[in-house]
């Protein structure tokens, strides 16, 4: 993970997340920029009144992950695909509707 405000490829070493309105951000920031932000902000709060809603506030933490997509997500088989395969096998299942969890069963045991 990288610096948000930085160009170069700097790591980011901590993530912090700002509230403005109704909407919240996330930057992740290196060293540098998190003491940039925290001193802009100290400015802004420091002016600010008071109010009933919770505070608007930087909070430190560790950078967010980015998880790895997994390649391809098992399917399952379609109703059309068991039909065709139990009709095959000699097993009476209906156009449309239900399939009885035998011939569903079967067919799990026959592909695998």
């Amino acid at each position: 993970m990288t610096c948000d405000l930085d160009k170069k490829e700097t790591p980011a070493t901590t993530s912090v997340e700002i509230g403005y309105g109704k909407r919240r951000f996330v930057l992740d920031l290196c060293a540098k920029h998190q003491e940039e932000v925290e001193t802009k902000m100290q400015s802004f709060i420091s002016a600010a009144s008071g109010t009933r809603r919770p505070a608007v506030h930087t909070t430190t933490r560790r950078p967010r992950e980015r998880r790895a997509r997994p390649e391809t997500a098992p399917t399952s088989p379609s109703l059309a695909e068991i039909r065709a395969w139990a009709k095959t096998q000699g097993y009476q299942v209906a156009d449309r509707g239900r399939i009885a969890a035998e011939v569903t069963a079967a067919y799990e045991a026959a592909v695998s």
